[in-house]
């Protein structure tokens, strides 16, 4: 997606791609379905968290889950020997994408960690693990406020509103409403919509509650954002997308983190976990929420 207001520099997703080895690991049928393949939600539940405890001991079972042996993992670095705890996954419509949410355990003082990981298959084996890092950078502006993009309500809404599920295209659809601030953007939640992501500092309830969140944000704030690596899984109810947003003050905002003068950007990245019910979005949440 372009982005209105781009930032001068971009705080972006860690895509740490991993490719597997060249050959097949010894002994494998290339016909052979991998571990991950065919399993039921619950079957891959526990095969997931099967892998995660077999690479935080670096036990050798771990590379029977892979297209190959790899030299190195993005993901042993993330768990660094700790117990993780599957807590949701998303698998996509062609089982090629798989994004996981988990819990690292505390150990040596570290608070409990809630991570997601996006795992690239290729015929139920991980040829690629995809780490998603959170971060935050500031942007100085030069006191000048920018030109306010269209708000562009005069538009019809879009023909994927109506969709009985969730779709890359939908995804992006609601997403271009948001970044202008169209407030039909809530068409896409169900009417008991659930929002527990930030900015909000408490669980809110309902459509016009995030209106109300957002309203006075919005009025000095534009907000485009871009998607990364999404994982929808309209089966279990479960979309999970890592994204990166540019925040642009055309005047002075107060946010939950900072203050911001016009001209001002605040370039963030992580994850969103959204839960689905008939294609709409009827919870939205931060990772660990």
């Amino acid at each position: 997606m372009k982005l209105a207001f781009p930032c001068t520099r971009r705080w972006v997703i860690a895509g740490l791609a991993v490719a597997g080895w060249s050959g097949i690991a010894s002994g494998r049928s290339v016909l052979a379905a991998g571990p991950l393949a065919g399993a039921s939600r619950v079957e891959l539940f526990r095969r997931i968290a099967n892998y995660l405890a077999l690479v935080a001991i670096g036990d050798p079972g771990r590379f029977a889950f892979r297209t190959g042996h790899t030299v190195s993992d993005a993901l042993d670095a993330a768990l660094r020997g700790r117990n993780a705890t599957v807590r949701a996954l998303a698998l996509d419509e062609v089982a090629s994408l798989l994004a996981v949410e988990f819990l690292l355990d505390p150990a040596g003082g570290e608070q409990e960690d809630a991570q997601i990981i996006f795992f690239e298959l290729d015929g139920g084996y991980i040829a690629g693990t995809i780490v998603v890092e959170s971060g935050a950078q500031f942007i100085a502006g030069d006191g000048n406020s920018p030109p306010r993009p269209p708000r562009g309500q005069d538009e019809s809404l879009p023909e994927s509103v109506r969709l009985p599920i969730m779709t890359p295209r939908k995804f992006r659809d609601y997403l271009d409403l948001f970044g202008r601030f169209d407030e039909r953007f809530v068409e896409y939640y169900t009417p008991d919509v659930v929002f527990a992501a930030d900015p909000a500092p408490v669980q809110l309830h309902g459509r016009e509650a995030v209106l109300e969140l957002y309203r006075p944000l919005r009025a000095e704030l534009g907000e485009n954002v871009t998607v990364h690596h999404l994982a929808i899984d309209n089966e279990a109810g479960i979309m999970i997308a890592a994204l990166s947003n540019c925040l642009t003050a055309f005047g002075n905002v107060k946010l939950p983190s900072r203050q911001l003068g016009p001209g001002d950007q605040l370039a963030l990245s992580g994850a969103i976990i959204y839960e689905l019910r008939e294609g709409a979005i009827c919870r939205i949440r931060d990772v660990g929420g």
